[in-house]
């Protein structure tokens, strides 16, 4: 099978109507990710709405172009984040695979969507391969995130400190970290961090 280069799939060589479609995607994808951080205000019909669109529109690029990174990353990651996690799994695995330069996005995705599932050795295996990449807090935090209600938080807290040493205003950082120092009775650390994670 031959390799996909992601740079051959750089945006300004796709063309207009391609690109325009691809934009409209992103658009109501966007759109859904915004709804869902407000949660007091979600509106589960606008939001399916949103989702649907967004995935329509992939698949008709994906029927023009079925080889493309770009798209093949996007939907996968909509699959993710609507708990269709098989389904972003076999796309991701899939779409590295076929990569000579897979990037720290699809890893980290990957690493996401396993952990949804529970499957936390492969999504150990994900997130590490994407650190190795590029050595990120979001990385850093999903880390940590994998060691939290597993019986071992020490395990986690130093990928949550040096998630946090990176980027002190990580909020996912912030919480997990939390969680893992409250899970090892350091409480008053614990519950700032959970605090600052929360806001």
């Amino acid at each position: 099978m031959q390799d996909t280069d992601v740079e051959e799939f750089d945006i300004s060589s796709m063309d207009r109507e391609f690109k325009q479609g691809l934009v409209e995607a992103s658009h109501y994808h966007q759109n859904f990710i915004a709804m869902t951080a407000r949660k007091g205000q979600f509106d589960p019909k606008q939001a399916a709405q949103c989702v649907e669109r967004a995935e329509s529109i992939y698949a008709e690029l994906m029927n023009r172009d079925p080889t493309n990174p770009i798209v093949r990353y996007q939907l996968a990651t909509l699959y993710m984040q609507t708990n269709r996690n098989g389904l972003a799994i076999n796309m991701l695995e899939f779409l590295i695979q076929v990569s000579s330069k897979p990037v720290l996005e699809w890893y980290n995705n990957l690493g996401a969507a396993y952990r949804n599932e529970h499957m936390n050795a492969e999504a150990r295996t994900a997130f590490e391969k994407a650190l190795s990449l590029e050595y990120h807090p979001d990385v850093l935090a999903n880390l940590a995130a994998l060691w939290v209600n597993e019986g071992y938080p020490e395990r986690g807290i130093p990928y949550g400190k040096e998630c946090l040493r990176l980027q002190p205003d990580h909020s996912q950082g912030s919480w997990n970290l939390g969680l893992l120092l409250i899970e090892d009775k350091q409480y008053s650390e614990g519950f700032d961090h959970y605090a600052r994670g929360f806001e």
